[in-house]
């Protein structure tokens, strides 16, 4: 039994590697050019150059502090502190930073400091904290983690007009969708949920509904989840009900 859990533990570790790498070019923090954003994302344009120079700066200065590291991925808007384990939208933080007016380009190192302590003292929408070793040793429902995380997504990709583009596992808690745009002018979207929320919210289903599948079960929790936005729930861009429609929609039609 031992060999198996260590077989496990490998594949843990293989599957957030490769997880990091796949997610693009901002995931290295080693160099000043990954703080270094071109112009060209959505959440960028709430900042003017010299907001988004500021910015950079003080998530560079927060990395190399005792408090880092961090990661930033620009492409896909988001900032991912580890100690605590918390996911943050870049939409919220330079909507935060704007707010702060000219003291936060004056003084960006605590600035950008402060208000990420705030998201990981607090979560809030924008904001998504997470945890380890959340998934109990003798698994749910005869699901490992892996199994437990791809029955989520299967969920989660089944909207009958292929609106939900995409879905991904990070190899720990953590489950993303992306939704495409019904308007060519934005960019899509992308929702995080934990997976760790999900199964209390499976939890106390099945205790409820003993006999019924967990594919069923997890039709009836993942709408729910996403259009209320309840604890576990994150959207990257604040939802549309349209969006929120989209993945509520992709659970009740999966078969």
């Amino acid at each position: 039994m031992w060999i198996l859990g260590v077989v496990a533990a490998v594949v843990v570790v293989v599957g957030l590697v490769l997880w990091w790498l796949l997610r693009g070019p901002d995931d290295d923090l080693d160099s000043d050019e990954d703080f270094a954003v071109p112009r060209k994302w959505e959440w960028e344009f709430q900042l003017t150059e010299e907001q988004e120079k500021a910015l950079m700066e003080g998530l560079h200065s927060y990395h190399r502090s005792k408090d880092g590291p961090i990661a930033v991925h620009s492409e896909h808007a988001d900032v991912t502190l580890f100690a605590p384990y918390t996911v943050i939208s870049l939409y919220l933080l330079a909507d935060r930073f704007v707010a702060l007016g000219p003291d936060a380009v004056s003084y960006p190192m605590s600035s950008v400091g402060r208000l990420l302590d705030e998201c990981a003292d607090q979560e809030q929408p924008g904001v998504l904290h997470l945890r380890h070793d959340w998934f109990p040793d003798e698994g749910a429902d005869g699901m490992d983690t892996s199994a437990f995380a791809d029955l989520v997504m299967d969920v989660l990709m089944q909207h009958p007009d292929r609106r939900v583009i995409r879905a991904s596992w990070n190899g720990d808690g953590l489950v993303e969708a992306a939704i495409r745009a019904t308007d060519e002018s934005r960019q899509d979207n992308r929702l995080a949920l934990d997976l760790a929320r999900v199964l209390e919210q499976y939890g106390a289903a099945r205790q409820a509904q003993p006999q019924t599948p967990p594919l069923d079960l997890l039709r009836m929790i993942l709408p729910r989840m996403v259009t209320s936005e309840i604890p576990g729930v994150l959207w990257i861009r604040p939802a549309t009900a349209d969006e929120r429609n989209i993945l509520a929609d992709a659970g009740r039609q999966s078969s």
